[in-house]
């Protein structure tokens, strides 16, 4: 009979000190919004990719981006609500890749670069930095309109204003916890008889 020898995970019982407050250095967010907005273009097809048969059809990927805030980002007082924070331009670059298909089957790819400038009202005192990063994006193509597409890019944005700071917090020390093993394969076995069932309501009769 196998035992059941099964752990759980606990830490280590060793006398654990109060260290009661003390001095961590972090980094503390002073403030953190996640905002999904929508950038339109009007994108020139290049010549390379002309002419454009009735019927070809257009797709389209960002294949990069990145966010950061602008250099001529002030973050000057603004009040909101009756609260003081601060406005900050945040530009939003990025690549796209759009690809054409002809009825005919034959495609033609070609890339463009957006990029967009936004202000937010934000917690960012003098000393915090800008964390911005687009953590999902979308890119839908809209019609043909002569040698013009139309595409619509959609972008979640989510942006921390950030600054190391030093904390004093209430803290124990702590202890790695006792190793789970991984339990062992079930044992090999034979596989159970089963008894061939017959009709006999229609056979042998």
């Amino acid at each position: 009979m196998m035992k059941d020898n099964t752990l759980k995970g606990a830490q280590t019982p060793t006398p654990t000190p109060d260290f009661g407050a003390i001095c961590i250095d972090t980094i503390k967010v002073f403030d953190w919004i996640r905002v999904v907005n929508t950038i339109e273009n009007k994108v020139n097809i290049p010549d390379e990719c002309l002419p454009i048969p009735q019927g070809t059809t257009a797709t389209c990927r960002i294949v990069d981006h990145s966010c950061f805030e602008a250099p001529t980002s002030t973050r000057a007082p603004v009040v909101v609500n009756g609260i003081t924070l601060n406005r900050v331009t945040i530009t939003f670059t990025g690549t796209v890749e759009v690809t054409l298909t002809r009825p005919d089957g034959t495609t033609c790819t070609f890339t463009f670069d957006f990029t967009r400038t936004e202000d937010f009202a934000l917690c960012a005192p003098v000393g915090t930095v800008i964390n911005c990063s687009i953590v999902a994006s979308q890119c839908r193509t809209q019609e043909i309109l002569g040698q013009l597409l139309e595409v619509r890019l959609d972008l979640c944005k989510d942006i921390q204003v950030e600054a190391q700071v030093k904390l004093m917090v209430d803290a124990e020390e702590c202890f790695p916890r006792e190793n789970i093993p991984i339990p062992p394969p079930p044992p090999f076995v034979c596989p159970p008889v089963v008894p061939l069932t017959q009709c006999p309501e229609v056979f042998p009769g």
